[in-house]
């Protein structure tokens, strides 16, 4: 009896040191004070002949792209496109139904926890896209939220786009279900706090190309 018992409180530091490990585990060029807790992403349909918030969903799109492009623009050597897609146009020749007019949203989120002793103002996250066998990237949804997260407080980012995951296939990957196509990861490539001094995710050493012959 008395080795249960002392052997109970044992396994259960045990177990919570492991868990702490867990989760402190992170890559050497991840953010020193902002831990990633969660991410998901989802799909809604919005009907704007039905949907009152229609009005709510067409400004946070555009808001959205704007903060992409600024996002964009920031970074140093990446092309000036914009990552989201512009809402659907009707035809002038062809008059559209209010059917026609239903269109689909995905929210991407990730959630979030300021470790640090600064307060946060912005962050700049990528929610990529892996192929399941290569793990390279197919496609990225870049986004930057303005926000305020107080030291030791945890918050939800939140972006509502147009565009899908990825449209990019893999033939080896036809027969799988839409989300069992890739695998998620969400990367934090920059950091405001609010003294104004900024984080910036390392950029990835350069491979030496190869001597031709």
């Amino acid at each position: 009896m008395k080795t249960a018992r002392l052997t109970t409180p044992l396994l259960i530091a045990l177990l919570f040191s492991i868990s702490a490990m867990a989760q402190e585990s992170r890559e050497p060029s991840d953010p020193p004070d902002l831990v990633i807790l969660e991410k998901h992403w989802y799909k809604q349909l919005v009907d704007p002949n039905r949907d009152n918030n229609q009005s709510h969903y067409n400004e946070d799109l555009k808001r959205q792209e704007r903060a992409q492009q600024v996002y964009l623009n920031d970074l140093p050597g990446q092309p000036n496109q914009p990552t989201v897609s512009k809402m659907p146009v009707s035809s002038a020749t062809k008059p559209v139904t209010p059917a026609w007019n239903v269109f689909t949203i995905y929210t991407y989120t990730v959630k979030v926890k300021n470790t640090g002793a600064k307060a946060i103002k912005q962050i700049n996250w990528e929610y990529q896209f892996l192929d399941p066998d290569t793990q390279q990237v197919k496609e990225q949804r870049k986004i930057a939220s303005r926000l305020k997260i107080s030291p030791g407080k945890s918050q939800v980012l939140e972006s509502r786009l147009t565009r899908q995951p990825t449209v990019v296939v893999n033939v080896n990957q036809l027969n799988k279900k839409y989300r069992d196509q890739f695998t998620e990861q969400v990367v934090i490539t920059r950091i405001v706090y609010a003294d104004g001094s900024v984080w910036r995710r390392p950029k990835p050493p350069q491979q030496p190309s190869a001597k031709t012959r």
